[in-house]
């Protein structure tokens, strides 16, 4: 997460901190999760027979088609892979891994909430650091109808001042009174003091208006608190992400909030958002605080390939990506302030933090505030004016796939705007298999890095052997196909991306050489 500064007692706000860089968490070597993605064709007897062949003390299931075992003995992942050899039922085997935390109304701190207002000092552009948020909440807000947003972090103090009227309310009356759920306690959650969770819900959410502390972006968000992080390590499991999201999805959240990571491409987590798009949830990613490009160096959630999710890097209020922020020209969507974000910790207080952590909530609390204000829009409706209806920033432009930050009040008029023909297709795949490359068996597998469109989305990827289209795939964390079988001799191959409104991209052709008597 990022550094805390405290407001009290309230002052001017001084220099921005720098972003904290959390180190990066290594993928373990044993463990006694063993995460497992269930073939959909498996019989009951055939999932059994994976609980029996790790000897599972118990097991969970998620999104995805996944299920979590804990195993009695830390085990490695090649263990595992070898207990489920013959099993036909387990489609991929892996460890769990560890995600972190990445961190004009009457309310007295208002007037440090840069990001929210249009007074700060332009750049050489003429441009303005802030989301133009204020614009919309000139409008009639107060109708806008209510929209649950998860926060799968390491929970919220509903007891603060600023939230206690946020909070979501589970209808379910086993459980009165609870407002989230507890992961690592498997237990319903009432409130948590943790203050990374805290900030990220305030600035979603905080009451406007009410005299006291900070304001929200989304005066309308009812937050759900689904706690997966510990605060005394830190550090929390891919799988209780996954099973935080697919709780958020099945108690009906709208829009889930992100502000973790963890290092590579988690299958797990990454099937537990695509598993909530095809629900019609949008899935809000912090970049990470690394300073590095997450599409060279992976990250999970913020590189999962789903339509749903929206990537955010860190802008400062010098209108610049944020030192410590990731970011990535395929990975990340847009930029949002993350640096020195006034918002409510535990205790009643309010603090200082920096961070993509803090970046996130501000586009999650826009997504809320648009399905608000325009209940009949579609959420796919609401992500694509959001991505349309940016702030273009010429700094951003190596940096993001919009080239862009958070403007709340462009992505309204692009929502009200009805939807705009795509006219350009998605960025080019690129290849991962050398020019040249010899195969010596018939049937070459070819592999390409995920392609980017942020207004329409991947649809598909088509292969072409030779001017055919021979095999059709649809965007995944890995992007491999293995074509047909092909005679002995040189192939020209290319991959073409087809994004939501049928316009192709392809990469340039290459060759491959097969030789099955080399």
């Amino acid at each position: 997460m990022g550094m805390r500064r405290s407001l009290a007692p309230l002052a001017a706000a001084a220099a921005a901190l720098a972003g904290a860089a959390a180190p990066a968490v290594a993928a373990p070597a044993q463990g006694d999760v063993v995460l497992v993605k269930i073939d959909p064709s498996a019989t009951r007897a055939d999932v059994a027979g994976v609980g029996a062949a790790l000897d599972a003390e118990s097991s969970r299931a998620s999104l995805g088609g996944w299920r979590v075992y804990r195993v009695p003995e830390a085990v490695t992942e090649a263990q595992a892979r070898a207990a489920l050899a013959g099993s036909d039922a387990a489609d991929r085997v892996a460890l769990d891994t560890l995600m972190r935390p990445s961190a004009a109304p009457n309310d007295p701190y208002y007037s440090l909430q840069w990001a929210l207002k249009d007074d700060n000092p332009a750049d050489g552009a003429g441009m303005r650091a802030d989301i133009d948020v204020e614009s919309v909440m000139a409008g009639d807000v107060a109708s806008a109808a209510p929209v649950t947003v998860a926060v799968v972090d390491s929970g919220v103090d509903f007891t603060h001042p600023d939230l206690a009227g946020a909070a979501w309310n589970n209808p379910d009356p086993a459980y009165p009174g609870t407002h989230g759920w507890d992961m690592l306690g498997n237990a319903p959650l009432v409130s948590f003091p943790d203050a990374h969770a805290t900030h990220v819900a305030g600035i979603i959410a905080a009451t406007r208006g009410n005299g006291v502390g900070v304001a929200g972006v989304a005066p309308n968000a009812r937050i759900m608190s689904l706690r997966f992080i510990d605060p005394a390590t830190n550090n929390g499991s891919s799988s209780n992400a996954a099973l935080a999201i697919t709780w958020a999805v099945q108690h009906g959240a709208t829009v889930i909030n992100g502000s973790f990571g963890g290092p590579g491409s988690t299958g797990v987590v990454c099937d537990a958002i695509e598993a909530a798009a095809s629900r019609g949830v949008v899935f809000v990613a912090s970049a990470g605080n690394a300073g590095v490009d997450i599409d060279a160096t992976p990250q999970t959630p913020a590189g999962c390939r789903s339509a749903s999710v929206i990537g955010v890097a860190s802008i400062d209020r010098t209108d610049t990506l944020s030192g410590f922020s990731n970011y990535g020209l395929r990975g990340i969507d847009l930029a949002a302030p993350g640096g020195e974000i006034a918002s409510t910790v535990p205790g009643g207080a309010y603090q200082y933090m920096n961070g993509t952590s803090m970046a996130a909530p501000h586009v999650s609390g826009a997504v809320a505030l648009l399905k608000g204000l325009r209940p009949s829009a579609s959420l796919a409706a609401i992500r694509q004016a959001v991505l349309v209806g940016i702030a273009g920033r010429p700094g951003l432009a190596p940096r993001v796939a919009t080239g862009g930050q958070l403007d709340v009040a462009a992505a309204l008029y692009v929502l009200d705007r009805g939807p705009v023909a795509d006219a350009t297709g998605p960025a080019a795949p690129a290849p991962l298999v050398a020019d040249n490359a010899l195969f010596t068996r018939s049937a070459p597998t070819l592999a390409w890095a995920e392609a980017r469109d942020p207004e329409s989305g991947v649809d598909r990827y088509e292969l072409v052997v030779d001017g055919q289209v021979v095999r059709a795939a649809v965007p995944s964390i890995e992007n491999v196909v293995t074509a047909p079988a092909l005679a002995d001799g040189t192939h020209t191959w290319q991959v073409r991306a087809v994004n939501g409104a049928g316009l192709a991209t392809a990469l340039p052709a290459r060759r491959v050489v097969v030789a099955t008597s080399a």
